[in-house]
């Protein structure tokens, strides 16, 4: 190779970023709240038995340092970027962090260009990240996740709590979650396999809506999906009043009367009817897409 090919070569070769190591530790309440802030990189969450916050990791060439402190029962985490920094997208390398935290800590997780997977944490959860993954397990308290262009994964305990969750361009899956449970996708799936569902409000704007559970008592399950299938698949009690309509698609029921066709030909797809003797409400409804009615 001459010299000429070798230095365009070398030319195109990305930069290399040089991480700085970080080792922190402050003591924390055992039920506190920890907040971390960050923009770029991967930021990894474990609940432990100690009262303490440990953070691990490697901060990008661009921040200035990590700054880790507590007020009251709040621990912070933050990247400290210098004043003149733009965030112009060149980050100078990512952020990783490790997080140790109590078990019994809520946290509150925001990210720019991060992925977030959160374990044995059984507080509260606020976890957001505008272009990465969320990945969490739930316990028996509030969560609330949000992506812009990236999943979100629930594996949860069945134990009932209110849990919500929206992705822009992204799939939502929740796995062994009871309770109440809010999601909405634009262009993406959302797939719920729960336990006892007491609220659930679904939506997908581009995807197929799924559910997977048994109602309670006084269940209200509201699903929607404007161009894509919505499935329901009932355990144990289906007792409930339901109403379900797609513009142009077809339900097929596995309980129940026969659908009334709405419009000419297949198109279109009606069906009303009440099931046992329960306080539940099921409505379902679609515009471009089937609906699946079965336990």
């Amino acid at each position: 190779m001459n010299i000429r090919k070798r230095f365009v070569l070398l030319a195109c070769l990305p930069v290399v970023a040089h991480a700085t190591p970080v080792d922190q530790r402050i003591d924390a309440a055992s039920d506190g709240q920890v907040e971390v802030h960050n923009i770029s990189g991967d930021i990894v969450v474990s609940g432990w038995d100690e009262a303490s916050v440990h953070v691990t990791g490697e901060i990008s060439e661009a921040a200035e340092r990590l700054d880790v402190r507590r007020d009251g029962d709040r621990v912070i985490i933050e990247v400290v970027y210098p004043n003149d920094w733009r965030g112009d997208g060149n980050f100078g390398g990512d952020t990783d962090l490790r997080i140790s935290l109590p078990r019994g800590s809520s946290l509150l997780v925001e990210t720019v260009s991060a992925d977030v997977t959160v374990n044995d944490v059984e507080g509260e959860q606020d976890l957001t990240s505008v272009s990465g993954d969320v990945i969490t397990e739930t316990f028996a308290a509030e969560a609330r996740l949000q992506s812009v262009s990236g999943d979100v994964l629930v594996n949860g305990q069945n134990a009932a709590a209110r849990t919500s969750a929206s992705a822009v361009s992204g799939d939502v899956e929740m796995n062994r979650i009871s309770g109440e449970i809010s999601v909405e996708s634009v262009s993406g799936d959302v797939e719920i396999i729960g336990g006892t569902i007491e609220r659930a409000e679904l939506a997908s704007v581009s995807g197929d809506v799924s559910l997977r559970g048994e109602l309670a008592a006084n269940a209200r399950v509201r699903a929607d999906s404007t161009s894509g299938d919505v499935e329901l698949l009932l355990s144990g009690n289906t007792a409930a009043d339901y109403d379900l309509t797609t513009f142009s698609g077809g339900i097929d029921n596995c309980f129940g009367p026969r659908p009334t066709r709405t419009g000419r030909g297949d198109s279109g797809a009606s069906l009303s009817f009440t099931e046992g003797g329960s306080g539940a409400r099921v409505e379902v409804s679609t515009m471009s897409g089937d609906i699946g009615l079965c336990n």
